[in-house]
């Protein structure tokens, strides 16, 4: 599993993103062979620490391809697979990163880690229905997920319909009392709005979309 820290404030973004992976990079999720045997550490060190310097340049297309050829050789990688999912999902390649996180969830579909990724690529690639019942799903199985809640907020305002409002305020209600110290639950409106607006507020509609143009 990754870090489950958030920043001060504001919602899942690429850089935020980033804190999702960075403990798996530290903690070395298993990777595997073709034939789902575990490689030694230092065959699967050099290409994600490559992969992981090219990211931090903004070098997407780079790292992607050294990831690629990671996969390439090694299919059952999973922390080579959760990093180029990540990387295309920063890209905005929408539908590489889909295929990357429905091969992981068919491995492990109940991690919290790949059923946030997914919702995400769902959230900023216009598709709010299936993001808000994926992070439903994460917070489900990961209550303390602060990520994940933030996810499943983000996407139920995005529906912007009455049964989503309804929902977001419950959640917003509920994550207020449980997060009492995390920024994005505080208000940041006049006092008596509603918490759901509040948060909107907050979030913004630029943030909604991960900074894309207009879905």
């Amino acid at each position: 599993m990754t870090r489950r820290n958030t920043e001060a404030a504001g919602p899942l973004t690429r850089r935020s993103c980033r804190l999702t992976v960075a403990v798996a990079w530290g903690l070395g999720l298993m990777g595997f062979g073709a034939a789902g045997v575990s490689q030694p550490a230092e065959m699967a060190a050099d290409p994600l620490s490559a992969a992981r310097t090219e990211i931090a340049a903004d070098r997407f297309d780079r790292a992607e391809t050294l990831l690629s050829e990671r996969l390439a050789q090694y299919p059952g990688d999973a922390s080579a697979r959760h990093l180029r999912a990540q990387v295309r999902s920063w890209a905005g390649r929408w539908e590489g990163a889909g295929d990357d996180y429905e091969r992981l969830l068919a491995r492990e579909p109940d991690n919290a880690d790949y059923l946030l990724g997914r919702a995400q690529v769902w959230l900023w690639s216009g598709h709010a229905q299936p993001a808000a019942e994926l992070a439903a799903r994460a917070r489900g199985l990961a209550p303390d997920y602060e990520e994940v809640w933030r996810l499943e907020l983000q996407a139920l305002l995005a529906l912007d319909t009455p049964a989503a409002q309804t929902a977001a305020e419950t959640l917003a209600r509920t994550a207020q009392s449980r997060f009492a110290g995390a920024t994005w639950t505080q208000s940041v409106a006049p006092a008596g709005l509603d918490p759901v607006f509040q948060l909107a507020a907050m979030i913004g509609r630029q943030s909604l979309s991960n900074g894309l143009s207009d879905w």
